[in-house]
Order: structure tokens, then C-alpha cells, then sequence
């Protein structure tokens, strides 16, 4: 049986709050390993048993100090993720690129000298002067000229 990590994180959680052996006036806290209340078990060999690391007990133990029982929450909560924040790419963004690309390389394109047997087109080379970067402004210039320049356009690694 395959459990998740929530879920795993619950029940490791849950077993140190019974493993716990800690005094009323001691403010740090120990924990007694065992396997079925009657094996005592060092605590490498627990880690061992749960599939975890060290640092994750040391973090579960901590978790369970501030927030009692309940499920961990991480520090990236509430951040946006990046994708998020970035322009998606669908068929009409895609057909745009594609029609620039394609008037691109009919104005400033080089077709190759090579003759190639397997393809029905040739290849079409960018001039020395241009780079991939060079273009990508261009599209961009291009871009904001047919439309408003509040909408977001896709990156130039995405282009």
C-alpha cells in the first residue's frame, strides 16, 4: 500500500506524540522509538522504517511542538507559483509566433546551399547580424504595435 506524503507526515507525527517521554519541567523533549509498544528501537532504525530522513523528523518534531496534530504546512504557502505569472501558451499565441516566424525568414531568411534529398523544403538560416534574441525583440516590437502593451507576451526562452 502506497501512502502520500501528507499522509505519512500525519502518521509519523502522530507516533512521536506517543514515542514523547518528556518531564513537566523539562522544556526539551525526547522521544522513545519503538515497534508495537514492546521493541525499543534506536532512532536511525525508525527513520529507516518510515522512509524518512533525519532533518524530516527533526521538522516533524518541530511541527508537532508549534502546531500540534495537524497537518504541516509549508513555508511557500501562499506565494504565486511562476507558471502562474507567466503568459500561456495556446493555439493562438502559437499560430501568431509561427505566422511572424514564417514572414521573418521570407524577408531576412538564408536559404541553406546544401541540397537535402529527405526534405522537401530547405533550411532557412538567420543572417550573421541577427541572434534568436535579436528576432525575439523584433516579435516584441511588432507585437506591442497591433496590440496594448498592458497584455502580457510570451518569454523570449518560451519564443
Amino acid at each position: 500500500m502506497c501512502i502520500g506524503t501528507n499522509e505519512l507526515e500525519l502518521f509519523v507525527k502522530a507516533q512521536l506524540m506517543s514515542f514523547e517521554t518528556t518531564s513537566e519541567n523539562s522544556v526539551i523533549h525526547r522521544y522513545k522509538y519503538n515497534f508495537s509498544n514492546h521493541l525499543s528501537l534506536c532512532q536511525l532504525v525508525y527513520i529507516k522504517l518510515c522512509g524518512i530522513t533525519e532533518y524530516m523528523l527533526k521538522t516533524l518534531q518541530d511541527d508537532l511542538q508549534t502546531n500540534g496534530l495537524s497537518e504541516r504546512l509549508h513555508k511557500n504557502i501562499g506565494h504565486i507559483p511562476k507558471i502562474k505569472s507567466c503568459a500561456q501558451v495556446d493555439l493562438e499565441v502559437g499560430l501568431m509566433v509561427k505566422q511572424f516566424l514564417l514572414q521573418y525568414a521570407d524577408i531576412f531568411g538564408l536559404p541553406s546551399p546544401m541540397c537535402h534529398f529527405d526534405d522537401s523544403d530547405a533550411f532557412i538560416y538567420l543572417p550573421t547580424g541577427k541572434t534568436c534574441t535579436s528576432v525575439y525583440n523584433e516579435f516584441k516590437i511588432n507585437f506591442y504595435a497591433e496590440h496594448d502593451e498592458n497584455i502580457q507576451i510570451i518569454s523570449n526562452r518560451t519564443f
